[in-house]
Parts: structure tokens; C-alpha cells; sequence
């Protein structure tokens, strides 16, 4: 890292803080001990439900982060979509690296373990500046730096836009607040280290063709419901709001088998096209939100973290644009009744 002046104690006292604050609220919810903390946090307190009640709070916490947005690395950079597994471990062998002890009951790849790890290296850092310990508080900037860019930021950035489509306005405003805190960070270890870009997730495998004939609609499904590859999170309540506005029955099962379920039946109710419009547009949504920063202080740490996504969403986009042109002219093969197979 190149050899910058450190930052004055109260400032990484106060970024320490505001990441311990950030991580607790991502996991708890607003609950009467943190609602305590957030006064004096204009953006926050205002988008705070009033009457505040600590059950509808908790309901609120449960009801987005552990039935509709999942907040885990694993969630958005698996390439299967699945909870847990490499980026789990990944991001407990990046704890062991740089001497972080996260609780056992807590997720390692957890969006909330994740933040406390930085408030625990922001703070340690602090503390060796009190103590004139410079190289060591240099080695915490770098280990920070590194932590940002391999662990956090590959992930964010979907992460926080899929909670702010879900229109919550307390959660959009955490989500927002986390953005310009971590952005915030981000320019400091550019500062520290230009010649060090942000990690991009692994190149995501290419959609499949919705023309060939061994194409399944599991296939597209499949796809389309995983984020690492398609760049976009498709919620159970983007799904219900498909469905309703194209009266098409969805039936049950989770997240995959709903889409499947849904374009099935739009092709029996002939709202197939309709249906793939309204994707598209939902697509484009995501398209616009990862190109358009919400604040101009933070143009430049908000494209890096957008930066891998963008040609994910690109794909997508081009996909559904490809399956709804296949509708306008034929009726095609993947939205016909299951095979034997199951697909």
C-alpha cells in the first residue's frame, strides 16, 4: 500500500461505530435498543414507522431479510444460488486472516458478520493510532482494504438494490446508508492503494439459448432465479406481483418452481407475452439502478461496485428479450406442458 498519512482517531472511531451500528440493525431489526442509537441519524429516524412498535419491527426484519431478500454473499455469488457452501468458508477463512472471532451462531458470509469484521479492523486500527503504533495501524488499513474488496464489495451492491426494490422505506435508508459508509471506506483505500481494483465475482456462466431445442424452461428459470449469473434478484414478492397482475396462478413451492409454475401457466392463459414484458421491465429496472448512482460524491465507488453486474444484467436482458420474441411468432417448446422429466 502506498505510504498515506493516517486518518485522524475520532474519524475511524466514528466509521468503527457506524459499521457496528449498520451490522446490528442488519441483524436485528429496529428493536428497542437500537432504536435508542438511531436518534440523531436523520435519514434513519425519518424512515422510521410511527407508532414504533417492536413487534411490527421484528415482523418487518423477518418478513424481508429471512422470507424475501436473503443477506448472504453465498445467496448472490453461488453459482447455483445456493445458501452457504465455498463463499460461506471463504469468508471465514478471510476471520481467521485477519484475527476476527465472529459469534459461532452467526453466518460467516452474513452481510451483518461481515460489517462487524470491518468495524473490528477499523477499530483496531484506532487503536493502534492512539498508541503511535503506526506500522500496525498501517496493517489493519491494509487488512480492511483487502476485506472490503474480496469479501464485501463483490456482493453488496445487488444485495442493497434488491432491498431498496422491495420499497421498505426504513430498509431502503439503511441500504442507502450502508452504500455511502462503505463507498466512503472504498475511496480511502483508493487512496491507499489505486493500483488495487475491487474483486469482481467469477465470470458467470452464459445464459442458455431459448432457440435450441434442448433448451428446458428449467434451464431459463434456472438462470434467471440465480443472481451470480443473471445479475438480478428475483423476490417471492416480485413473483406474487407477476402473477397478480397477469391473473395467472403461480401454485407453490419455492422461488424457481413459482417462475416455472407462472410461465407455464401464462402460456395456458395466453399472458405469455405480457408476463415476459413485465420481466423485461423488471430487468431494466435493475439495469437502471446499477448504473445510476444515488449520490454524486459516490459516483466512483458506486460504479466499481456495479461494475461486474452490469454485463450480467446485459445478458439478461437480451435473454427475455429473445423469449418474448419467440413468443411474438411461435409458440415455443420450453413453455409447453412438462415432460416426463419434470421439465
Amino acid at each position: 500500500m502506498t505510504n498515506v498519512p493516517l486518518p485522524p482517531v475520532d474519524q475511524l472511531t466514528a466509521r468503527s461505530r457506524a459499521y457496528g451500528l449498520l451490522a446490528a440493525l442488519w441483524r436485528h431489526g429496529v428493536t428497542p435498543e437500537l432504536r435508542a442509537y438511531i436518534t440523531g441519524l436523520p435519514a434513519l429516524e425519518a424512515a422510521l414507522p410511527t407508532p414504533y412498535s417492536p413487534d411490527s419491527a421484528a415482523a418487518e426484519h423477518y418478513a424481508l431479510l429471512g422470507l424475501t431478500v436473503f443477506p448472504y454473499a453465498s445467496a448472490f455469488l453461488d453459482e447455483a444460488g445456493q445458501v452457504g457452501g465455498a463463499w460461506s468458508a471463504q469468508a471465514a477463512a478471510a476471520y481467521v486472516a485477519c484475527g476476527f472471532r465472529p459469534s459461532p451462531a452467526d453466518a460467516p458470509d452474513h452481510v451483518a458478520t461481515e460489517l462487524d469484521a470491518l468495524a473490528f479492523l477499523v477499530g483496531a486500527e484506532a487503536d493502534a493510532v492512539t498508541d503511535g503504533l503506526t506500522h500496525v495501524a498501517t496493517r489493519m488499513r491494509s487488512l480492511q482494504c483487502d476485506f472490503l474488496r474480496t469479501q464485501l464489495t463483490p456482493w453488496l451492491q445487488p444485495f442493497l438494490l434488491a432491498v431498496d426494490l422491495a420499497e421498505l422505506p426504513f430498509y431502503r435508508a439503511l441500504a442507502d446508508l450502508t452504500r455511502r459508509v462503505v463507498c466512503a471506506h472504498m475511496d480511502v483505500c483508493a487512496v491507499a492503494a489505486p493500483s488495487v481494483p475491487v474483486a469482481e465475482p467469477a465470470v458467470a456462466s452464459p445464459p442458455p439459448d431459448p432457440a435450441a431445442a434442448a433448451t428446458t424452461l428449467r434451464d431459463l428459470v434456472d438462470f434467471l432465479m440465480t443472481p451470480a449469473r443473471a445479475g438480478v434478484f428475483i423476490t417471492r414478492t416480485d413473483l406474487r406481483t407477476l402473477a397478480h397482475a397477469h391473473a395467472t396462478p403461480a401454485g407453490f413451492g419455492d422461488r424457481r418452481q413459482t417462475l416455472l409454475n407462472l410461465v407455464r401457466s401464462a402460456a395456458v392463459y395466453e399472458q405469455l407475452p405480457g408476463l415476459l414484458a413485465d420481466v423485461r421491465a423488471f430487468v431494466l429496472r435493475w439495469q437502471a439502478h446499477y448504473a445510476t448512482a444515488p449520490h454524486a460524491a459516490e459516483a466512483a465507488a458506486y460504479a466499481h461496485l456495479s461494475a461486474p453486474w452490469l454485463p450480467r444484467v446485459e445478458q439478461t436482458l437480451g435473454l427475455v428479450t429473445q423469449m418474448a420474441a419467440l413468443v411474438q411468432t411461435a409458440t415455443p417448446h420450453w413453455s409447453h406442458a412438462p415432460s416426463a422429466d419434470g421439465n
